[in-house]
């Protein structure tokens, strides 16, 4: 959504990556116009790109994707925290660029460890234009990956494998189209802290304790509400796992090769009308 959205692609500053934000938007608008349909993600794709080409309208569906099956984890029994050797774990998995707020996401991490949370941050996806920034600010805080672990880009194969040993994940980004890593922490039995902004509240609903990532204490209270509750913790887990039962693949496949035929049908009938 990033073409789409100009004060996010502007979080990049102004340079080649703006400028091809500005070329994406152009080329999609005339492939779009060009199409005989459209398949959204999200309703708020939808809405963000009819308000810019309004004439896509009658020729627009939704289909959201699914989610495989080997992210499904029936949501584990919330435990209390504050053991001595056992931190409450928080995932947050994604790319580093500016719209994703690691830094924000870092600083309310460090803010919990001061107000003597027991919390370790698990930080996985690949680098991209906030790395630096990111660890800079992980040297100056915790230099020895005390309470916050960076472990970089993991293989889609193993990153299963992480949702499971977490208690809660994180998801602050500020522009999406319909995130993947949002509906594998969903099906994954996890309690969300989420961002607020983008097609977040509408994938989630009520199943989540929001935030906006610009705000740092907004972060820091939607984490600590998890954390100091198990009820909210189990029930919020719960409706988003039950929730992300409803991404799947089979619906997905076939209302895509419906919509398919449905658009085909309408061409040859105005081309031979």
């Amino acid at each position: 959504m990033l073409p789409f959205e100009r004060d996010q692609a502007m979080s990049f500053g102004i340079g080649i990556k703006s400028f091809k934000f500005f070329l994406l938007k152009y080329f999609h608008s005339k492939t779009f116009l060009k199409s005989n349909g459209l398949i959204f993600l999200t309703n708020y794709a939808f809405k963000k790109v009819i308000n810019e080409i309004p004439i896509l309208k009658d020729k627009s569906i939704i289909i959201s994707h699914g989610i495989n099956d080997r992210f499904f984890i029936y949501p584990r029994t919330a435990k209390p925290f504050f053991y001595p050797n056992d931190r409450c774990k928080i995932i947050y998995v994604s790319k580093s660029d500016p719209y994703k707020h690691h830094i924000n996401v870092i600083k309310a991490i460090q803010l919990l460890n001061e107000k003597k949370y027991m919390v370790e941050l698990v930080l996985i996806g690949p680098k991209g234009a906030s790395a630096l920034e990111v660890e800079k600010l992980l040297n100056q805080i915790d230099p020895t990956s005390l309470f916050i672990k960076n472990l970089g880009a993991i293989s889609y194969e193993e990153i299963n494998c992480f949702y499971k040993m977490a208690d809660i994940a994180v998801f602050a980004s500020s522009c999406e189209n319909m995130p993947n890593i949002l509906l594998e922490s969903m099906a994954s039995g996890l309690a969300l802290a989420s961002s607020n902004m983008g097609p977040m509240p509408e994938v989630l609903g009520d199943s989540a304790s929001y935030f906006n990532p610009n705000n740092v204490e907004e972060i820091f209270t939607a984490i600590e509400s998890l954390i100091n509750s198990y009820d909210r913790r189990v029930e919020l887990a719960m409706q988003s796992y039950l929730k992300a039962k409803l991404y799947s693949w089979n619906v997905c496949a076939e209302n895509t090769f419906d919509y398919l035929n449905f658009v085909f049908e309408n061409f040859k009938k105005k081309n031979n009308d």
